[in-house]
This record gives C-alpha cells, sequence and structure tokens, in this order.
C-alpha cells in the first residue's frame, strides 16, 4: 500500500511550462483563460458522465469538515470555514434535490478529535441550519483523519449492502493526528467497501492519495472558490456501484402524510421515531408519515423504519431519481460560424454569441453554453422536447435511395461499381423518386456527402429540379452549383425545417457511405429506397448492414416496380424499407 504508483515519481511533470497554458485577452487580462479551463472541465465531465453505468442511487455520506487553525487562512474570503460552510449549503441543496432517496451526515474535526455535527438524514433544513450555526466555530488544533474515518465507519458499517457508502472530507490542513495506524484503518474502509473522497484547500497530501486510491474515491486541491464549488458538485451524482455491490429488489412503502385537528378531542400528541434517539431530544407532534406496515411515526421523508426495516419514501422521490438511470445525451458541440439557421438559443432566446453552439440530438435545437450546462447538471431534459416543441424534422419523413452489390457494395474508386455500364431504367427510377414531389409549388431537396458531389458528372450539377444540399466540414463556402452548404446532417435538417421550410418537400440522402450510417443509425421515420443488383462487382465502399429490427421491408410501395428489372445482362431488383417505431 505504501509504494505509489510509477506516475507519481515525477510529480513535477505535471506542471513544467504551466505559463504557457495562459493567454491575456484584449484587455490584459487572465480571467478568460480560467474561465476557459473551467468550462472545458464541465464539458469534459458531461462527456465522461454519460455511460451505460450502474449507479449506486441509495447514497449514505457523511461530509467531514476540517476545523482546524489552518481554517482560519483567508485566501478565500473572508476565510476559508466560512467560505467552505456557504458552499456546502448550496452542496447540501443540490444533493438532496438530485439524490431525494439519499441520506447525509455532517462531521467536523479539530483539535485531534472528530464530532458529529448531524446524524444521516435526508432533511436538507437540519443540514443547513447546523452548517449556519457552525459559522461561529473556533478552528483550533490539528485535524485527525484516524478519528473522523473512525467516527463515520461506526455508522456507515451498519448501512444495507444494495446502498453506497460515502466520505467526502473538505481538508485544510497538511498534517492530520492520528492515535494509531491509519492504513490499518483505510484496509478496514476497503473491505467495508466505504468510498472516500478528499478535497484539499492547501496542496496534496500523500496520506490523502493512499486513502482515495485504495477506497476508489478521488481527489482534488482546488485552484480558487468557483473551482471549489466545481469540485463539490462532481459528488452530487451518483457514483458508479461496484460489481460486487447487492443487486436486489427493495421493498419501499409510501405513506401519507396526516395531520390531527388542533379541534379534535381524540388527537394526541405522539413522538417521532426519528427524535428517539436524536442528541435534540424527542419532539411532541400531532401530524406525520405513519409506515404503511408497523404505523411507526416520522416527520421526515426518506427513511428506513427502525420499527421493521421498511424503507419509506414518496413517489416523487423515485421520480426525481429517474433521470440517472436514463441520462440526457451528450448535445453535439460545432462552431457558431456554421450555424446557417437563426442565431438565437432556443432555451434563453439570446443571440449565440460564444465561438460554439450545441445541438440536440433528438430535436435539434440549438443552445449556448450557459444553458447546455444548466440543462444537463440541473433541467435533465431538452427543454423543446419538454413543452411539447419538437421541430418537423422529427415527424418528417427522411428518405435515403442507393443502389448495392450483393455484398452490399455501392462505390469502386469513387464512381458506381458497374463503370462504365449505364443502367438507364435504374437511373431513371433515382431521377423520378427524388425530384418528384408530393405537393406541387414546392421541390425536393438532395443532401449528398462532399465527395458524392464531385462523383457527379460536372455536366449533371446540380441536379435538376431539386434542392443540392452539399455536407462538408472543411468548405467555408458551398461548391460550384450547390445550392447550400451544411456542416452535417443534423445542421442539413434544420436548414431545410428553417430557412427552407417554405419550398421544401421531400427529403433524400443519396450518399456517401458514412451519410448513409448516420441517417440508418439515428432517430426519427426513415425509408430506404434500395436497387438490389444481382451481379457482383468490384468495391471498395459499402452500404451498413440493414438491422432487421431497426427496417422492415415494405410488400409494395406506390411507384416503385415489383417485377425483376433486367439490362446490359444486369438483373436487379427495386426494395423498400421502413424504419420501425419502437
Amino acid at each position: 500500500m505504501d509504494e505509489e504508483p510509477e506516475r507519481a515519481k515525477r510529480w513535477e511533470g505535471g506542471y513544467e511550462r504551466t505559463w504557457e497554458v495562459l493567454k491575456e485577452d484584449e484587455s490584459g487580462s487572465l480571467k478568460a483563460t480560467v474561465e476557459e479551463i473551467l468550462f472545458q472541465s464541465k464539458k469534459r465531465r458531461l462527456i465522461e458522465s454519460h455511460g451505460q453505468v450502474r449507479l449506486g442511487m441509495m447514497r449514505h455520506l457523511f461530509v467531514v469538515i476540517d476545523c482546524s487553525r489552518s481554517m482560519e487562512d483567508q485566501d478565500l474570503k473572508p476565510n476559508r470555514l466560512t467560505s467552505t460552510l456557504k458552499l456546502l449549503e448550496a452542496f447540501v441543496d443540490e444533493y438532496f434535490d438530485q439524490n431525494p432517496i439519499s441520506q447525509m451526515g455532517l462531521i467536523t474535526t479539530k483539535n485531534k478529535r472528530a464530532e458529529k455535527l448531524t446524524d444521516l438524514s435526508g432533511n436538507p433544513k437540519k443540514h443547513c441550519a447546523a452548517l449556519k450555526k457552525a459559522v461561529d466555530t473556533v478552528c483550533v488544533g490539528e485535524p485527525s483523519l484516524y478519528n473522523c474515518l473512525s467516527l463515520a465507519v461506526q455508522t456507515l458499517r451498519h448501512m444495507p449492502g444494495h446502498t453506497s457508502r460515502e466520505l467526502l472530507i473538505i481538508l485544510s490542513s497538511l498534517t492530520t493526528c492520528d492515535p494509531a495506524n491509519i492504513y490499518e484503518l483505510i484496509e478496514t474502509l476497503k473491505t467495508l467497501k466505504v468510498r472516500v473522497s478528499v478535497i484539499g484547500l492547501s496542496a496534496e497530501v500523500r496520506v490523502c492519495t493512499v486513502l482515495t486510491r485504495e477506497t476508489g474515491g478521488s481527489y482534488h486541491v482546488i485552484l480558487d472558490e468557483s473551482h471549489f464549488k466545481e469540485l463539490l458538485m462532481l459528488h452530487v451524482k451518483p457514483p458508479p456501484a461496484s460489481s460486487s455491490s447487492e443487486c436486489s429488489l427493495i421493498r419501499m412503502g409510501f405513506p401519507q402524510h396526516t395531520v390531527a385537528s388542533l379541534t379534535d378531542q381524540d388527537a394526541k400528541p405522539s413522538f417521532s421515531m426519528a427524535h428517539l434517539d436524536s442528541s435534540s431530544g424527542p419532539d411532541l407532534s400531532l401530524g406525520g408519515y405513519f409506515c404503511p406496515q408497523c404505523h411507526a411515526k416520522y416527520t421526515e421523508l426518506p427513511v428506513e423504519c427502525k420499527v421493521c426495516g421498511l424503507t419509506l419514501v414518496l413517489a416523487p422521490h423515485l421520480a426525481r431519481s429517474f433521470h440517472h438511470l436514463f441520462p440526457l445525451q451528450v448535445f453535439t458541440e460545432s462552431p457558431a460560424d456554421d450555424l446557417q439557421t437563426e442565431r438565437s438559443c432556443q432555451a434563453c432566446h439570446g443571440e449565440l454569441k460564444d465561438k460554439s453552439v450545441f445541438s440536440c440530438p433528438s430535436c435539434l435545437s440549438v443552445f449556448c453554453v450557459d444553458c447546455h450546462l444548466f440543462i444537463h447538471d440541473s433541467l435533465h431534459c431538452c427543454p423543446c422536447l419538454k413543452r411539447g416543441k419538437r421541430m418537423t424534422t422529427m415527424s418528417r419523413v427522411v428518405n435515403a435511395i442507393v443502389a448495392v452489390c450483393p455484398d452490399l457494395g455501392i462505390g469502386m474508386n469513387g464512381d458506381l461499381p458497374w463503370h462504365p455500364i449505364r443502367l438507364n431504367k435504374e437511373f431513371v427510377h433515382f431521377r423520378k423518386m427524388t425530384s418528384t414531389p408530393s405537393v406541387n409549388g414546392k421541390q425536393n431537396v438532395v443532401i449528398m456527402g462532399r465527395k458524392t458531389w464531385f462523383s457527379i458528372p460536372e455536366r449533371n450539377r446540380p441536379l435538376a429540379n431539386r434542392i443540392n444540399i452539399v455536407l462538408s466540414r472543411r468548405c467555408r463556402e458551398p461548391p460550384a452549383g450547390a445550392h447550400h452548404l451544411a456542416r452535417d446532417l443534423p445542421s442539413a435538417l434544420r436548414l431545410v425545417d428553417s430557412e427552407l421550410a417554405e419550398q421544401a418537400d421531400q427529403v433524400w440522402v443519396i450518399g456517401g457511405s458514412s451519410l448513409y450510417q448516420e441517417l440508418m443509425e439515428g432517430t426519427g421515420t426513415t425509408r430506404l429506397f434500395v436497387t438490389r443488383i444481382l451481379k457482383q462487382f468490384e468495391c471498395d465502399t459499402f452500404l451498413p448492414e440493414i438491422n432487421p429490427a431497426r427496417y422492415r421491408r415494405l410488400p409494395q410501395f406506390p411507384g416503385v416496380a415489383q417485377e425483376l428489372q433486367e439490362e446490359e445482362g444486369i438483373q436487379y431488383r427495386f426494395q423498400v424499407y421502413e424504419s420501425i417505431e419502437h
């Protein structure tokens, strides 16, 4: 345990030439650079947090606050203690907002001792009140990590196996005064699966590095107050559950809140079970939540019944935990200069002034940086989908048309595999399907990649009687002859539904391979018009497999011939597939 990992032997390596990271803005300030660093860390956190990972959603967390002499330092204003307590109040509110079926307790350490400020409880008001009172704490002596960990373990070791056991230590001091070997205690924490994380206010301490590494926690040292807040908020989301943690159905009770009237002669004040062992003493009250199994009384939820062991919650508690099971997708980032639609955020309706914008992959709405972070950190759902204002792209059918060989090959050296053979009837089919609108006075839209555009003979560019949109991340303006340029498929569909809404009818994707794949793996209704060439040619570009779980073949489709076709000794069939709604 005492051995440091190899990467820690050159700890100075991460701090070489740090001045190259900082850049002055026009006014000579470094503030913009610091804000950019913080934004990149937030964005990285959003990306890293989106994965199919089993989470420990029922949490028992003790927050340990260092109240030693070092907390009187004034590098955080007005001092470390006041700043820490203020940020912890916001953390408590956010923690219970995101983890309503979890519990938290507070522990302080100073003068080589540890004291429990609040017991594990699901009542945020109780913890916030304790934090407000702690402002008057006199900071003296040294902290004791050993005593803090021992005090927390006395409670956490009795927590059920399906819940997470966590400790978050806010450590200001560079020393700890312990009555016994802390490394033996770390082994105990590891055995009990207690996850310990540390936020340092001064510098990295080796014993904390070992502690967090062995228990699977995290260790960070703050840069400033805003970074301190950011590090605290990292612990709001439930941590990944270990593979050895229990996974079973949990019996829960949903008690009703009843309040007896003061005029009711039969009403008798009673004690709450939660107050019987409270340090503040039991309180009498007329109302409360009554366990549906044993009728024990409680004044706050969630809680585990002390009589029958049933977990008591309210339905909104479970509903507010739902977003952890199905997190919101990561929004697509793109340069604001590539935006072809109106330059305003769909959430705050402010002008998009940042270098980057973010688009929802489901409804294609565009958001600014601040709204993007707010949606993922607090809202947990796209506001456009929430209020039912889905863009018309969601209901629009997007068509794709392609001719494939038996091995799904669609191209060779930038041309059709059967080139120079010309299949006239197949070409007529392509032209009829892509250029015939369903509404008089409108035109169909053909969307293609840059390579597909240049593979079309120059005399045939643009494709007649169709709106030609070319996709490219390199081009700054549409290629000669093309009507519009878009960065990617979502951008093209936004263009169709905004600027081109009055003139565009059907949308057709005509290549290449990566564009077909993006469409076939996306959401929404999609139709694939496939010409099955029954003779094999050499190919270097291929269509992705058509997944029968996602697409069904239509027995017939208006305007599409069903009989076998033959030209130049080559036989082929027309087939139509439609995406299956799940």
